[in-house]
């Protein structure tokens, strides 16, 4: 016989929320038990019982003081009944429950509800997923009583810290965060998924009729990202680019060379727009990040990173092609090459093509020099000489440096010309 939670609440529970004093009713319906179980059945309904009223007894609201009155009231028996309880005999036999109605002496007055605190400093991290999620991680200081719910609105709450809120208007305000909750000491802390853009957290502790009390509310959230970023290197600058969201006037720029300090830098929109986005890269590559910022009283909003690579400067490469052996060596020419930094595993490629035309490619014309795995060392010149044949003269010489990709060849105009 299969355990209905839902039912059980419904057609158990539900009904004891409004009475006092001793839980009337059937003690069997109220344990669960129905007539033709065995002991083996009955022993596994009190354990799903007793499981749902222990999960329940901690929350708040009337259901919540009926499993904790029915824990209560299982304790007594289990210590008078014990294992008799597990008997189908026992259960046709109930012992009658002498638990009176409470009552309270003519100058005798309740005990006054204990006030339940507001939560203070919220602290809320909000870190983006990218353009249209992120994670917020919630801490704050654990009360001393109540459950602490945390809710996400547009707008912050119109009632201040610390003012009783009633369940229904409690309902009707942003919405619930849910998440497991980790505890660290004196703290708790959740961490949930949430839509991009800025929100506003606030904290109610709850009490025993589904009400809360207001706590401090925090804003936090992802500011719109930057789109069509772009970088342009000029020598050893980078020039940055992109169009700016209409809610955003700040960006944070970060950037990490491959070697080197990471640099930072916060600029305006009217910065940009002024001077523009100029970063000193040097010769080497890196990565480039913009975040755009949103200023709150609460903080800075970050928007999801947008980034770009900058590929390094490989360094100048100039060769040079003299003729060599003298006027009537016509062909005989020399590949002079010099670099103005070390550079190793260079792929060379000289090649001639007939004609006016300068070859725009490696590919372009008859391959005269093929060389893999070069070091150049800076200050040392590099040669070998080479004949240009017949059939590519009158025409035009280049070299290219086919890898790695970075290095700035500069040509000899004056000598690239063969007749």
């Amino acid at each position: 016989m299969t355990f209905d939670s839902r039912a059980y609440l419904r057609d158990v529970v539900n009904p004891l929320r409004d009475q006092v004093g001793a839980l009337p009713g059937d003690l069997a319906r109220h344990y669960g038990v129905e007539p033709g179980m065995t002991s083996t059945e009955i022993a596994d309904r009190l354990g799903r019982v007793r499981e749902f009223w222990e999960q329940r007894q901690g929350g708040s609201g009337a259901a919540a003081r009926v499993c904790a009155r029915m824990l209560d009231r299982d304790e007594i028996l289990r210590r008078d009944h014990g294992d008799r309880m597990h008997s189908p005999d026992w259960w046709t036999s109930l012992p009658e429950e002498e638990e009176a109605p409470e009552e309270f002496e003519e100058d005798e007055e309740p005990e006054p509800v204990k006030p339940v605190a507001h939560v203070e400093r919220l602290r809320v991290t909000v870190t983006a997923e990218d353009q249209d999620t992120a994670i917020a991680h919630i801490a704050w200081r654990t009360p001393p009583s109540g459950r602490v719910s945390i809710r996400r609105s547009p707008v912050p709450p119109v009632w201040p810290p610390g003012t009783p809120v009633r369940a229904a208007d409690l309902r009707g305000f942003g919405e619930p965060l849910a998440g497991d909750r980790l505890t660290v000491g004196p703290e708790s802390q959740i961490a949930v998924r949430v839509p991009g853009g800025p929100h506003v957290y606030t904290p109610f502790t709850l009490d025993d009729q589904g009400g809360g009390v207001v706590g401090e509310p925090v804003s936090a959230g992802v500011a719109d990202s930057v789109q069509q970023l772009r970088a342009r290197r000029t020598g050893s600058e980078v020039v940055l680019s992109w169009i700016w969201p209409p809610s955003i006037n700040l960006v944070d720029i970060t950037f990490t060379p491959a070697d080197g300090p990471v640099q930072r830098r916060r600029m305006t929109r009217g910065e940009v727009a002024e001077q523009g986005c100029r970063i000193p890269a040097g010769t080497g590559g890196g990565r480039i990040t913009v975040c755009a910022v949103t200023r709150t009283r609460d903080g800075d909003l970050l928007s999801a990173p947008r980034s770009v690579t900058v590929e390094g400067v490989g360094g100048t490469l100039t060769y040079r092609l003299p003729k060599v052996g003298g006027p009537l060596s016509r062909g005989r020419r020399m590949l002079r090459v010099t670099v103005d930094r070390t550079c190793e595993g260079v792929e060379l490629r000289l090649v001639a093509v007939p004609g006016n035309a300068l070859p725009a490619r490696p590919d372009a014309g008859e391959t005269l020099l093929h060389f893999t795995g070069l070091r150049f060392e800076a200050g040392t010149p590099w040669e070998v000489p080479f004949t240009v044949p017949r059939r590519s003269r009158p025409g035009r010489l280049r070299c290219f440096v086919v890898s790695p990709r970075g290095i700035r060849v500069v040509d000899p105009i004056d000598e690239m010309k063969v007749s």
